[in-house]
């Protein structure tokens, strides 16, 4: 039995839809989570850094704690008022009062920062299902195509190149006929514009001729 000559119409229909289900998927996929990647990379940072200021600050805590002198003036602050325990602070240890605006800081940022991811995974979800319906939608779109194409009398690979063959003589041959006609009518302007040169050199030398005659006759 003799195969048929393969549709060219259906190989492509079958590149397009593997294209739409594994190259657009996978790339989809990659740009979606690369922010979100990113922003995680962020939080992880500050809360690494975050830990590492409470284990410093647990640690002048348990510096203070094993001095009395010091574990009196810690009392002091803890029932001093809030501007005086600042202004104790800052003056008998700034480096935990350092440690403590440090904390805050980077606190205040993880929790924008956990805001932010919050805000951009719900965005990205969203996106996602509407690129997933999209995805689908001309998936199935193409999937019915190709059923439609599979039975029916489609242009087949011989035909088609025999097609290509006989549409560029058609073009060359009018090509060839077109640059033959510009060919006539350079030859034909180059003629003109040598006859319009050889005029104008007959004018000029009748005009000395004439300015000559002028002269004489003036002079006699």
């Amino acid at each position: 039995m003799v195969e048929k000559n393969k549709c060219l119409c259906h190989a492509k229909l079958v590149e397009i839809h593997s294209t739409i289900s594994k190259e657009l998927h996978d790339c989809k996929e990659d740009v979606w989570n690369f922010k979100i990647t990113n922003l995680q990379r962020e939080r992880d940072s500050l809360l690494l850094r975050n830990n590492n200021l409470r284990c410093q600050l647990a640690d002048l805590h348990s510096k203070i704690v094993s001095d009395p002198f010091m574990a009196r003036r810690y009392r002091e602050l803890c029932d001093s008022s809030v501007s005086g325990t600042s202004k104790l602070e800052n003056q008998d240890n700034p480096n935990k009062s350092q440690l403590y605006k440090q904390l805050y800081i980077f606190a205040d940022h993880n929790k924008e920062l956990e805001e932010r991811l919050s805000c951009e995974q719900m965005t990205s979800m969203t996106w996602k299902h509407r690129f997933n319906d999209l995805e689908n939608k001309i998936a199935t779109q193409v999937a019915e195509l190709l059923e439609l194409t599979q039975g029916e009398k489609c242009v087949e690979e011989i035909d088609y190149k025999k097609f290509k063959t006989d549409h560029y003589c058609k073009v060359l041959q009018e090509a060839l006929q077109l640059l033959k006609l510009a060919k006539a009518r350079i030859d034909g302007d180059r003629h003109r514009i040598e006859s319009y040169m050889d005029r104008v050199s007959d004018l000029e030398d009748k005009l000395s001729e004439y300015r000559m005659r002028f002269s004489d006759a003036k002079m006699a």
